[in-house]
């Protein structure tokens, strides 16, 4: 019967299934990458913002918090470009876990960004280190899913995992 399932065995049963028509279906998948594409660019843009003029972010959007932070709005603006960048990303690759990746490298080599341009207010020499080796595992655990050993096939990849 069309629009229902029936389990097989002593245990018959009719569960009721919706229907979706094509057209709902396009334009609920147009909705979400319009979703995706306003997020994302309202995370990425808010995040360079904050990367990129931190006094500027803090006074227009943050100025209820004192003390004013440069470092601290520098990395909110990092791992707000994160953010960005993973909805982004959503829109070209179809697995979650390239874009997963993809958006933690981002945040990850943003974030050592900000380190590296604010060492001189006392964050430890340690910082920039493992903000690197961080930064260095999330790309290759991404290059090694996303290219592995034969150059970019994702479905290569994820099947190589899956053994």
């Amino acid at each position: 019967m069309k629009g229902e399932i029936g389990l097989s065995g002593s245990h018959r049963a009719l569960i009721p299934v919706p229907q979706r028509n094509t057209l709902e279906v396009v334009n609920t998948k147009r909705i979400v990458q319009v979703a995706l594409v306003v997020v994302g660019a309202f995370n990425l843009g808010l995040g360079l913002w904050a990367m990129l003029g931190a006094r500027s972010f803090f006074d227009a959007l943050a100025s209820d918090f004192d003390p004013f932070n440069a470092h601290l709005i520098h990395d909110i603006g990092a791992f707000m470009a994160g953010l960005g960048v993973t909805a982004l990303l959503a829109l070209v690759w179809s697995d979650g876990w390239s874009v997963a990746l993809g958006g933690n490298a981002f945040a990850a080599l943003a974030h050592l960004g900000t380190h590296l341009a604010d060492r001189d207010t006392g964050a430890t020499l340690t910082d920039p280190f493992g903000l690197a080796l961080f930064a260095a595992f999330v790309v290759a655990v991404l290059a090694k899913l996303r290219f592995g050993s034969t150059g970019l096939d994702e479905e290569a990849g994820r099947a190589r995992l899956e053994r």
